[in-house]
């Protein structure tokens, strides 16, 4: 699982449509790179959950066929097939189907390995409380959570969690995202804060997401005091 760090909030909309195959030719060649495959391969956060997952529920893989798709450096089939798969194959859009193990093609697969997902629409509400005094409201920060539960029927033995949120110590090469406010807002100890975000694809630019944010703020006693709606374009 790759994935590029998270850009600064806002961004230009583009005015004509970019073909999704080319868009997606132009994204995942970035993937040949060896430099971006070590900076994935130097995240810590990212390789400890990874590796977690895969020797903690080594259930999952005793004997089956396992195949890593949307592969980079191979590590997720190269760990498949240590923590006991059959077989193991590895496939992207930039090389043929690799098998470890064996020079057969793999016919069967017991166990699929994604590394790519089709995100159309993403909708949250949060809700918190001021607890400062005089405080500036400039913007919002966010960040994604990956919890490997297994499947509802054959679950994890271990559930791992990779997040990618801020820390001193391991940050990820996702990075975080943030939405700057242009008009900060005064908010004092005690405030509502209801925040509203629906993120769908852009119909212009598949690799970009749209982001609607919804804010609205109220006093302690409950009369409204602010309000705002704002479009983000983030990659």
């Amino acid at each position: 699982m790759g994935g590029r760090a998270a850009g600064t909030g806002g961004g230009v909309k583009s005015s004509a449509p970019v073909d999704k195959e080319v868009d997606y030719a132009n994204y995942f060649c970035t993937y040949s790179f060896l430099y971006h495959q070590k900076d994935m391969l130097s995240d810590r956060v990212r390789m400890d959950a990874y590796f977690n997952a895969v020797f903690e529920n080594k259930h999952h893989f005793a004997g089956k066929t396992v195949l890593d798709v949307g592969t980079g450096s191979g590590i997720l089939a190269i760990w498949s097939a240590q923590a006991g798969a059959r077989k193991t194959g590895m496939w992207n859009d930039l090389n043929p189907l690799q098998v470890i193990g064996t020079p057969t093609i793999v016919k069967e697969m017991d166990c699929l390995t994604a590394t790519v997902s089709e995100i159309e629409e993403v909708r949250c509400n949060v809700t918190s409380v001021i607890n400062g005094q005089n405080t500036r409201l400039c913007g919002f920060g966010g960040w994604f959570d990956v919890h490997f539960r297994g499947r509802k029927e054959d679950p994890a033995q271990q559930e791992i969690e990779l997040t990618t949120a801020p820390s001193e110590q391991h940050c990820t090469h996702w990075g975080q995202q943030v939405f700057i406010m242009a008009d900060p807002i005064n908010v004092g100890e005690g405030d509502h804060l209801n925040l509203g975000l629906v993120m769908s694809r852009s119909k212009e630019n598949h690799r970009l997401m749209e982001v609607e944010l919804e804010c609205e703020i109220k006093e302690a006693s409950g009369n409204p005091k602010e309000s705002f709606e704002k479009t983000y374009f983030i990659e």
